[in-house]
């Protein structure tokens, strides 16, 4: 296997040296171009040169969950191990072409998988994208393992950017540890596929979500918006996939227009070998936008604004919990007084009115959401919160006023991003 990874590498070393002339900046951030498998989107040649002149980065699947990718791609540039990771990263970089990889994760075996990702981004990639689906082909365990695997994996390689890439459909998101696997991320790239999404059993099961899907069917501006506000309480910035396999470039130009209006500076498309000339010269002609900063944490939320009858029109974002909050009510209140069956669904626009005619919250100090479990020590020295679903440690800290670091120091954590739903902490 070394051998023959070798071997591909020298033919790749000697291309690189045609193209170093070449090269543009590649430390400016630039489009994702997902490659698959070398034999069935374009072997490295003829990938590197294209991305180059259209100012694109590529985005190289590099192993499945135990096994390297040469196990199933037949082409002689296959990843069979970090070192053909390091050649093929040194070629991309040398043509100009920002190099990244991406794996799926199965917890086969969760540490062996960790340092198998650890490997790929010491070898040379900027960022491993961590592709996260349900299924028996796919992710299998509960949070707990994902959080060993992250935990072993910031081990291995501290300081390294790691992205998470999920199916965001809201029913979706309950089958699999997303919130375990957001807290030790840097950033969330949702597969928003409207083409491959736009069907009568997704509209039936948006609906039921909260999310009626409009009469122009799934689009590309529904599937941003939704997409949008059903991540904004993992409180990290969001950089949409789109589906290259569109046959109307200008379709690809709304999704880019939408992803970049709510705050994804880049864009990814999947894949090299689905995507036509018309895609990529739409992703040459819509450059990245200035970086996203991160959604603010849930607990962190602006006073409500009520309408001259008192009533609540539901914004972007909102949950009935966040809502809760901005009205400083309880949340079962909210579904009740509305008469909401389902408390999960409610919809951008919708007229909610307000408990016991409460008022909004309208002063800055921060305070614990609605729901909160706070407690304190016996001895009166001090409090402690029991952290929920959703939690950061930033989010924590600005509820009751600390520092973060404050935080992470007063509760041992090894890391920061580290949390557990229903451990204790300590507030200092």
């Amino acid at each position: 296997m070394l051998g023959g990874s070798l071997a591909a590498g020298a033919g790749l070393a000697t291309l690189a040296l045609g193209s170093r002339s070449a090269s543009a900046n590649n430390s400016d951030p630039k489009h994702l171009v997902w490659v698959w498998q070398w034999n069935a989107d374009a072997e490295p040649q003829v990938v590197a040169p294209k991305l180059r002149d259209n100012g694109l980065a590529v985005a190289m699947k590099t192993h499945d969950g135990l096994e390297w990718m040469s196990k199933y791609d037949k082409s002689k540039y296959a990843v069979s191990g970090p070192a053909q990771v390091a050649t093929l990263a040194k070629y991309f970089e040398d043509a100009g072409v920002p190099f990244h990889a991406w794996a799926v994760v199965k917890n086969e075996d969760k540490m062996l998988e960790a340092r198998m990702a650890a490997d790929v981004l010491k070898a040379g990639a900027r960022s491993l994208i961590i592709d996260l689906e349900p299924g028996n082909s796919f992710w299998v365990g509960p949070g707990s393992d994902a959080l060993a695997y992250g935990k072993e994996l910031k081990r291995l390689a501290p300081g390294s950017k790691i992205s998470l890439s999920i199916d965001a459909r809201p029913w979706m998101m309950n089958k699999l540890p997303i919130k375990e696997f957001a807290s030790f991320s840097d950033e969330i790239l949702p597969q928003s596929y409207w083409r491959t999404f736009n069907t009568q059993a997704n509209y039936e099961k948006f609906a039921q979500a909260g999310y009626p899907v409009p009469p122009e069917g799934v689009t590309p501006e529904f599937l941003v918006t939704v997409t949008n506000k059903v991540l904004a309480p993992l409180g990290l910035p969001v950089r949409h996939v789109g589906q290259g396999a569109t046959t109307d470039p200008n379709e690809f130009r709304r999704f880019m227009n939408v992803a970049q209006s709510g705050g994804s500076d880049t864009v990814s498309v999947w894949r090299y070998g689905v995507t036509g000339k018309d895609v990529f010269n739409v992703l040459r002609d819509l450059p990245p936008r200035r970086a996203a900063a991160a959604p603010p944490a849930a607990a962190a939320v602006a006073p409500a604004q009520l309408t001259a009858n008192g009533t609540y029109i539901v914004q972007e974002g909102d949950s009935l919990s966040i809502i809760a909050q901005k009205l400083n009510v309880k949340t079962d209140d909210l579904i009740a007084i509305n008469g909401l069956q389902d408390g999960k669904v409610i919809y951008i626009g919708q007229e909610l009115k307000v408990p016991g005619g409460a008022a909004p919250v309208s002063d800055n100090a921060p305070r614990p959401a609605e729901g909160t479990q706070v407690s304190f020590n016996s001895n009166g020295s001090g409090k402690t919160y029991t952290v929920a679903p959703g939690d950061t440690i930033s989010g924590i800290a600005a509820q009751f006023n600390v520092a973060a670091s404050d935080l992470v120091h007063a509760n041992g954590l090894e890391y920061a991003d580290m949390l557990v739903v229903g451990q204790t902490l300590k507030i200092p």
